[in-house]
């Protein structure tokens, strides 16, 4: 299962290179450890190793002749956790780089941000991995957020120090899922390969000339809700949404979602209760920001909700983060993860589309 990952990693790869003025290759090795979060993981503290390749692509501008501050490539990681409990792991994400400072033309400093899918040897299991309370899926959404400080040795050859933050976590689809948490500190090496052709930052602009544009969202989102209770449950939510233009690649999103959660209905081992008014949705309102790498686009967004059915089940805020593509003027794809003070609530995928 695990070359399979790869494979799909470095098919991505292929295409993207494809289009690219220049690759830039990076392997890194990494000390790091596994952060126990919660009181009762305690048991999981352990020192892991880290092991990196990064593929980058850097994007020009629309006139393809200015390099950007962005670039955009393909993450692989080999986690040798050393835990028995956890075994090992694989992600495979797409790298999202911003450059923050330029302190000389030779180094730089730089934000990153790798969301994908991961892949963990050892899940949760009643009789067979009873001391895994951290994750109960082998296949995993992944995500490493760090920030990279790099070094030209020549104009081919660099190196750079990182520190950073990888996390695994199956977005509530299969319980238990405290998530795993591994602080990092990264020393790696890395090559530039040139390309004939450039990678080029297209024009966001759904399509209209004005700065503010209306969207809705279709969405389906899925969770578990119990550790003894494997049911999956589907559920629909639905976004009304204002996007305000912050520039030709970027923009503020302010959101209401509608979103048709069972928990509000959910008994342990028992039948759903029957949908009324009082129980069937829940209501929250958002601010964001949307920006993007080619077609490539992260969000974030911070809401509060305004309405839910029992106060006390969820926190009064909310966080949602994801990635998109653009399909077209006027459609995207999204697939998101809500969280409640962090801790996973559901994912959600679907498309969103631009009525004005």
């Amino acid at each position: 299962m695990i070359r399979w990952v790869i494979f799909i990693g470095n098919l991505f790869l292929f295409q993207a290179a494809i289009y690219a003025q220049s690759i830039n290759i990076k392997l890194g090795s990494s000390a790091a450890y596994l952060l126990p979060h919660h009181s009762d993981m305690s048991h999981l503290y352990s020192h892991v190793y880290l092991y990196s390749l990064d593929c980058v692509l850097p994007i020009v501008d629309n006139s393809n002749t200015k390099i950007t501050k962005r670039s955009i490539g393909v993450n692989t990681t080999f986690y040798d956790i050393n835990n028995e409990i956890l075994g090992k792991g694989i992600s495979v994400g797409i790298n999202y780089q911003n450059r923050l400072y330029a302190f000389s033309n030779n180094s730089r400093l730089e934000m990153k941000l790798t969301m994908g899918l991961g892949y963990l040897t050892n899940k949760y299991s009643y009789t067979l991995n009873p001391q895994n309370n951290a994750i109960g899926s082998k296949f995993n959404g992944s995500m490493k957020a760090s920030v990279s400080m790099q070094k030209q040795l020549s104009s081919d050859f660099f190196y750079s120090f990182e520190i950073g933050l990888a996390h695994f976590s199956n977005a509530a689809f299969r319980m238990p899922n405290l998530g795993i948490n591994i602080p990092f500190f990264e020393v790696a090496i890395g090559k530039s390969l040139k390309y004939k052709k450039a990678m080029v930052q297209p024009r966001i602009d759904y399509g209209t000339s004005r700065n503010w544009s209306q969207h809705i969202a279709l969405k389906l989102a899925g969770k578990t809700n119990n550790i003894d209770d494997n049911r999956l449950f589907i559920f629909p939510n639905i976004d009304y949404s204002l996007y305000y233009k912050y520039n030709s690649n970027s923009h503020l999103r302010f959101v209401t979602s509608f979103n048709f959660d069972p928990i509000y209905r959910y008994q342990k081992f028992v039948s759903l209760q029957n949908p009324n008014l009082s129980n069937v949705f829940e209501n929250g309102i958002s601010i964001g920001y949307q920006t993007f790498f080619n077609r490539f686009g992260l969000i974030l967004d911070f809401g509060l909700y305004t309405y839910k059915p029992i106060k006390k089940l969820k926190s009064s805020y909310y966080e949602r983060i994801g990635i998109s593509y653009h399909l077209t003027k006027a459609v995207d794809f999204q697939l998101l993860l809500k969280a409640n003070k962090t801790t996973a609530d559901y994912s959600e995928f679907g498309f969103t589309y631009r009525i004005y």
